[in-house]
């Protein structure tokens, strides 16, 4: 009879450990559940702030913000907001050495979808199409065209400034080669 309390005990304590081991999994996996979802909060609120902050003119404010809602980016596209937030107020403070720079980075990335890709050239362009390094621009903006994008305000965007800079060189067969496809939508 001893021989059967002890088994029965024994097996009350592996059911019990099963129980706790069961419960501890339970308890870190709702944990990094909630750390997950209390970090992507926190992004989009400090994006926000940051957002609020460069439209009250506080770009220094925003431009630290940004810089914290990038390092705390859960995935590539709040990460490009968080990029484009930056760039935007770098080009504010006329620091578009630094905004050439935060976009170079960018492109060294490998986690960005080709229409994101095809911003940050885009951007890149812009940002360029103001000095006198419109080659450059031109040049960022051909690699654009090779990055497919669904949304037709980005490819209008490349090839608007494409045709900006070609109208500037007095190009103008090309200006009409290039803008001919919308003019014909």
């Amino acid at each position: 009879m001893s021989q059967v309390l002890y088994f029965t005990e024994r097996l009350a304590m592996l059911k019990l450990k099963k129980t706790i081991v069961i419960s501890v999994l339970i308890l870190a996996t709702l944990s990094c559940f909630a750390e997950e979802v209390s970090s992507k909060a926190s992004w989009r609120d400090i994006w926000q702030l940051a957002q609020s902050a460069e439209k009250g003119k506080k770009y220094d404010e925003a431009l630290e913000l940004y810089e914290k809602s990038a390092k705390i980016a859960q995935n590539p596209k709040d990460l490009l907001s968080s990029y484009e937030g930056q760039v935007r107020v770098l080009r504010q403070q006329k620091k578009n050495a630094d905004a050439e720079k935060l976009l170079l980075a960018a492109l060294e990335r490998e986690d960005f979808t080709a229409t994101q890709y095809r911003r940050i050239l885009n951007q890149l362009a812009s940002l360029l199409f103001w000095t006198p390094r419109r080659d450059q621009a031109l040049n960022y903006l051909n690699q654009a065209r090779f990055f497919h994008s669904s949304f037709e305000n980005d490819r209008y965007a490349t090839y608007s400034l494409s045709a900006y800079i070609y109208q500037d060189r007095k190009e103008y067969e090309a200006v009409i080669e290039i803008m001919k496809p919308w003019a014909e939508n």
